[in-house]
């Protein structure tokens, strides 16, 4: 699925909420903050990336089974896709061993500090495919055992449940309250009537661009251009961290990525904050 579409009613909590990088208590902690009540019916939306980084990802990672949840799917859960995808029980035990015993970690930022002689490019090269360099340096290493002794058997389970799960690359939340686009990144068409296209063409691009928000930034775009989408109320993002840690509309797009990341907690918003925010601020910005 490509495009997911949830209708909801006028009395209907729909919550949004940004990369959670494995820090499932934290989320917890922001759920019940904002007094979120899963017997009520409310429904919580995920940009993506709910893994990676933390170390609760096996908890993060089962929130795709759960009813109130509907996730997009992030850069991290696309990295964990590729990179394992058939995954052999030898393939498994070689990088965790190589992670756990052979400073394998310590080996992968060397390169990507680009500080590394080429006998540790070769040796990381010989034992990593190029999906498996690229998600392990990016938060996978929980995956392979580093923290936490799991074993293949539960690993592989993890692995085929998210590529059973097959996450849509955009949400489309039909509510009375107003129409909001979730991808995980952005569209740089800034038109969602575009989005099902650009799944199908070029998904990279709702999982890694950071265009817009770069743009906003650098002063090369105003906050009008650099976040107005045709065709929704408001588009909810995360992949990008704003400034100082803290949600960014520009227009009618809210960045909510946070940097759970680097340990701050989850940022959730339900619907009305969120059109309060994009009308009353973002629509102001042009």
């Amino acid at each position: 699925m490509l495009v997911k579409k949830l209708t909801f009613d006028k009395d209907d909590r729909v919550f949004f909420v940004g990369d959670v990088h494995g820090r499932y208590t934290l989320l917890m902690e922001q759920l019940n903050n904002v007094g979120f009540d899963i017997k009520r019916g409310d429904k919580l939306i995920s940009v993506g990336d709910l893994i990676d980084s933390g170390f609760e990802n096996d908890q993060t990672l089962s929130l795709i089974s759960e009813p109130w949840v509907d996730v997009a799917e992030g850069n991290h859960e696309k990295m964990m896709r590729t990179a394992t995808k058939n995954m052999t029980k030898k393939d498994f035990e070689i990088i965790s061993s190589f992670l756990i015993d052979q400073n394998g970690l310590q080996k992968l930022q060397d390169i990507k500090d680009d500080i590394a002689g080429e006998e540790v490019h070769h040796e990381v090269g010989n034992t990593l495919s190029p999906a498996e360099i690229m998600w392990i340096s990016n938060g996978g290493a929980w995956f392979y055992d580093v923290f936490e002794t799991k074993g293949f058997k539960y690993r592989k389970a993890q692995a085929d449940f998210l590529a059973s799960a097959k996450l849509p690359l955009a949400i489309e939340v039909h509510h009375p309250l107003g129409l909001v686009g979730v991808v995980h990144a952005g569209i740089k068409s800034n038109n969602w009537n575009m989005v099902g296209a650009i799944a199908r063409i070029r998904p990279s691009q709702l999982l890694w661009m950071r265009d817009h928000i770069t743009a906003f930034e650098e002063g090369r775009s105003n906050a009008y251009k650099a976040g107005f989408v045709k065709g929704v109320d408001a588009l909810v993002v995360g992949h990008s961290i704003p400034r100082g840690n803290v949600p960014l509309v520009l227009a009618n797009t809210m960045y909510i990525d946070v940097n759970a990341k680097a340990g701050k907690a989850p940022f959730v918003i339900e619907i009305r904050e969120l059109l309060k925010a994009v009308f009353t601020v973002g629509l102001k910005t042009g």
